[in-house]
């Protein structure tokens, strides 16, 4: 008899507890600005700051998760001295330019200073070797990845924005639907520069860093880059412990 009581006792303060926790989670969805940010209890708060600007079109709503978006990002930037990701800070420093496509030939692409903020990469791809390889090889080849890697390039007065969770999480669940209409709907608000690619739920501002290979003396380097559908080989040098760029071109895969 008593075990039973216990039992029933049990089950009612469960039914409770999860009728309590459903009911904050719906106010936290239909209120997530009335959390203070640093009593944020879950990372799905940020998702809702992001869902609901964009269905509201609440461009503070927006404004809130971007810039707590940057204020992470910026604990994250790399203090590491090891030589490959000073090495492979200095190429990316060198060759990284969203919103300045004259620095890849493009003249016709004139500087662009209207955008709030730029998602770059977490990670990169790279081969230390001095086998001649093109771009194909690299597509096709095994590279080895550089993980948390933050680098600090000179992106003018737009915000860093590291591709990390919990706004990892929160961008792809965001896009996981009418994924056209969000990312258009950032893009011409000026928030971020989306990349003009056939799979829409890419959402880091180009351009994307395909891989870079490297020699094995660490002081000569070609980088393959993604821009706008268009793949670019960047040769580097390193010149008095600063990389150079020494030819751009475009590059045809086959």
């Amino acid at each position: 008899m008593q075990v039973m009581i216990k039992n029933v006792i049990i089950f009612i303060l469960f039914l409770i507890f999860f009728i309590s926790c459903n009911r904050k989670v719906e106010h936290l969805n239909k209120n997530p600005n009335l959390i203070p940010t640093n009593e944020i209890p879950f990372d799905s708060t940020y998702f809702f700051l992001l869902r609901d600007g964009y269905i509201h079109e609440d461009t503070m709503l927006l404004n809130s998760f971007f810039d707590l978006w940057n204020e992470k990002s910026l604990q994250m930037i790399n203090s590491n001295e090891d030589k490959i990701v000073t090495t492979l800070n200095g190429i990316f420093i060198e060759i990284y330019h969203p919103f300045d496509f004259e620095k890849y030939g493009w003249s016709d692409w004139k500087k662009d200073t209207q955008y709030k903020y730029a998602i770059l990469p977490s990670e990169i791809k790279y081969k230390i070797t001095n086998t001649k390889l093109d771009v194909n090889d690299v597509f096709q080849m095994e590279m080895d990845t550089l993980k948390a890697f933050y680098t600090n390039p000179d992106i003018g007065n737009a915000k860093k924005l590291y591709d990390i969770d919990p706004f990892r999480k929160s961008m792809k669940l965001f896009l996981k639907n009418d994924y056209f209409e969000k990312l258009f709907f950032l893009d011409t608000c000026c928030f971020v520069n989306t990349p003009i690619s056939s799979n829409w739920k890419v959402y880091k501002t180009p351009p994307e860093i395909i891989g870079v290979v490297i020699n094995k003396k660490l002081n000569h380097a070609t980088a393959y880059l993604r821009l706008n559908s268009v793949t670019i080989g960047i040769e580097l040098s390193l010149e008095n412990k600063k990389w150079k760029i020494k030819e751009i071109k475009e590059l045809n895969e086959e």
